[in-house]
């Protein structure tokens, strides 16, 4: 994993040791070794960090030649007492209750051996064989569990690799830890047989009390993917940049599509969530909070002075790594944001996140900038359309984009914050708002 660098946070005064990735600090590999696990702790690599200033840590290890993992999150005073009526975190506080988690008090430190999850308790039926082939009711094949992607105490993707007579098939199964499982079902269900262009991965099983929903697995590449293969050969330049079009042309479908049960996100909601999250930057980073900050005050400012913008289904993280290029149409994957929102907010989201790569990964600049021509263009085009409103959601995507470095600690996340605000208020000040009054 790339190096990682953490802010000085009071509030959490351990956090810095723990994002080392020379290996496993000497506290955490004793408490590592209490839960069952064994290995070279001095090669365990750091795969995934998730950091929310003055409140919490969370880390993900691999232990080297095991293909172990597990998990730590280290909680300020804050975190520890907004975890105080967590049922499963109240009885590991009292003490173990199992062999694969421990919380050692006195630092104020959860870890927990994959699959134990506070947050996913459905995820030990998840990855059980038996479980697994009951909940896709055969009985006569072999299967294969493989974490996909894992998100400690969010959600964790499982790649179901099944064998039987010969053949082979894959789904993937997600391990929910909301209620979001609810609503993705009953949006899956409403959208078999939808409209040509609009495409997902087929449901295939659900089940509610574990909130695991089965999916099957489709072969293709990620725009993220086909990034890097196109920065160097112009005809798979020239074929990305006729697929982005292609993917523009997803959003008019999802629009139209009349889907029951989906919670509404006003951009109002989305810029307080947004100036909530830069709040807690401001007090382990000064600069780069105030740049934010202001970045949310132009963009209230914009917000004041706009009209009403059309509601529409939306993805809702509509962005680069959520569409699967096929050789057949473009897939659109992880429906877990679902909602009723503006009807320019997808097309937002994902400009924002080919503004990430522009802005962050020179070697792709190039590229990345003419997927943002190509699907500007193509989204101009469309109905639903409106300027200002599609560079309002870009910015404030672009900002999120921002406070995703350092949640994640990048190694260079003071200079990626200034760098993405900067792109944002470019954004803005290339699109000057309409007012309500039609000025």
């Amino acid at each position: 994993m790339k190096e990682k660098r953490a802010p000085h946070d009071p509030a959490l005064p351990g956090l810095a040791e723990l994002v080392s990735v020379e290996g496993l600090p000497g506290a955490l590999a004793d408490a590592a070794a209490s839960i069952g696990l064994s290995g070279q702790f001095e090669r365990a690599q750091l795969e995934y960090v998730r950091y929310r200033p003055g409140l919490r840590c969370t880390l993900l290890w691999s232990l080297t030649g095991s293909q172990a993992l597990f998990s730590a999150t280290l909680l300020s005073k804050e975190g520890e007492a907004r975890w105080a009526d967590h049922a499963g975190f109240k009885q590991l506080a009292r003490g173990p209750t199992s062999a694969r988690s421990t919380y050692l008090s006195s630092q104020r430190l959860l870890m927990q051996a994959f699959p134990e999850d506070i947050g996913l308790p459905g995820l030990g039926s998840a990855t059980s064989d038996g479980w697994a082939l009951g909940l896709l009711a055969t009985s006569d094949a072999r299967i294969r569990i493989t974490p996909w992607r894992y998100r400690p105490q969010l959600a964790c993707v499982l790649e179901y690799a099944l064998e039987r007579a010969g053949s082979r098939s894959r789904y993937f199964a997600k391990v929910y830890g909301d209620e979001r499982h609810r609503t993705v079902w009953s949006a899956l269900e409403q959208l078999r047989g939808s409209e040509p262009g609009w495409r997902f991965a087929p449901p295939v099983a659900y089940d509610a009390e574990a909130g695991v929903v089965v999916s099957e697995a489709i072969e293709g590449r990620s725009v993220a993917e086909t990034l890097e293969a196109a920065s160097a050969d112009a005809e798979a330049r020239a074929g990305l940049l006729g697929q982005i079009g292609h993917i523009a042309g997803l959003l008019p479908a999802l629009q139209a599509r009349s889907i029951d049960g989906l919670p509404t996100l006003s951009a109002r909601e989305k810029l307080t969530a947004l100036r909530k999250r830069v709040r807690r930057v401001t007090v382990v980073a000064a600069h780069e909070g105030e740049l934010l900050a202001a970045l949310c005050d132009e963009l209230q400012e914009r917000h004041a002075e706009m009209e009403d913008e059309p509601i529409a289904t939306a993805h809702g993280a509509f962005r680069d790594g959520q569409v699967l290029l096929t050789d057949n149409e473009p897939v659109v994957l992880d429906l877990d944001g679902l909602c009723r929102a503006g009807a320019n907010v997808d097309a937002g989201t994902f400009l924002a996140s080919l503004d990430r790569i522009a802005v962050c990964q020179p070697r792709l600049t190039a590229v990345a900038e003419a997927c943002v021509a190509a699907f500007a263009d193509a989204v101009r085009r469309q109905p639903s359309y409106s300027p200002e409103w599609l560079a309002w959601h870009r910015a404030a995507g672009i900002a999120k984009k921002a406070l995703h470095s350092i949640s994640s600690l990048d190694a260079r996340w003071p200079e990626r914050i200034e760098a993405l605000a900067e792109r944002a208020r470019a954004t803005l000040g290339a699109t000057p708002a309409r007012s309500k009054l039609g000025g």
